[in-house]
């Protein structure tokens, strides 16, 4: 349930780096005669993917998608309907683009939970500073935001239907026009007041008012012993 990572892409090792191109994909850019250095540095340089390249046919676009290429909601639903037939947990690498939002992983996760997935993992693109796959030239102005398929929308707008709380955190498809704020407890019983008065200390009157140790006047009063924050003397372990 993995899609490529990328079509042509740079592996680093020990060794070194070398360039590497997904086998299925060389043999058709070869039957169509299109398997030359130029057009592998052109893919390359386009985050591994061949979307928006007009020299190749487009039928093969839908056919030959990577990872960046699937918004991340794809993603889990490709996950949630393979789990829904398999009885231990299964993941696999929901892929996002580097500019991704805190507020977008944590809808993956909400939504992963809503449609069954027992286990998820989320992958910022980019967010450590080494990877062992890497993609040239990984342009902000080359990455494309992916869009969820209409399939995967209507299973998102079903679960939205049938869960009213979960609009609070979702902002995709119906769920747009509700702002995602946090959920309102009401129930007094639930959540208690709480009393914001600033506790006073009480001193017994005859405390020290100097470490006898190391004259230090940072003395406080903890757990009924005089305790002096400067070399740490406290008067309930004097012999």
């Amino acid at each position: 349930i993995e899609p490529v990572f990328a079509l042509v892409y740079e592996k680093k090792v020990t060794a070194g780096s070398f360039f590497y191109v997904d086998s299925v994909f060389e043999e058709r850019l070869r039957d169509l005669g299109l398997y030359n250095d130029e057009m592998l540095k052109k893919i390359s340089e386009n985050y591994g993917s061949i979307q928006g390249i007009e020299e190749i046919p487009k039928e093969l676009h839908n056919i030959f998608v990577t990872s960046m290429d699937i918004h991340w909601l794809d993603h889990l639903v490709a996950q949630a309907v393979l789990q829904r037939c398999i009885t231990d947990s299964i993941s696999k690498t929901i892929n996002m683009p580097n500019d991704i939002s805190v507020d977008d992983i944590q809808q993956a996760y909400i939504i992963a939970h809503e449609m069954g997935c027992k286990g998820v993992t989320v992958y910022r693109d980019g967010s450590k500073t080494k990877q062992v796959l890497n993609v040239l030239s990984a342009k902000k102005e080359l990455m494309r935001r992916a869009e969820p398929s209409d399939f995967a929308m209507e299973w998102l707008n079903e679960i939205i239907s049938k869960k009213e709380w979960i609009k609070r955190y979702i902002k995709m498809g119906e769920a747009k026009i509700v702002e995602v704020q946090p959920p309102v407890v009401e129930s007094e019983e639930v959540t208690p007041s709480v009393n914001h008065e600033e506790k006073k200390l009480i001193v017994p009157s005859d405390a020290i008012e100097r470490c006898p140790t190391c004259g230090g006047e940072h003395l406080v009063y903890e757990a009924g012993c005089m305790v002096c924050k400067d070399c740490g003397w406290s008067e309930c372990i004097i012999s």
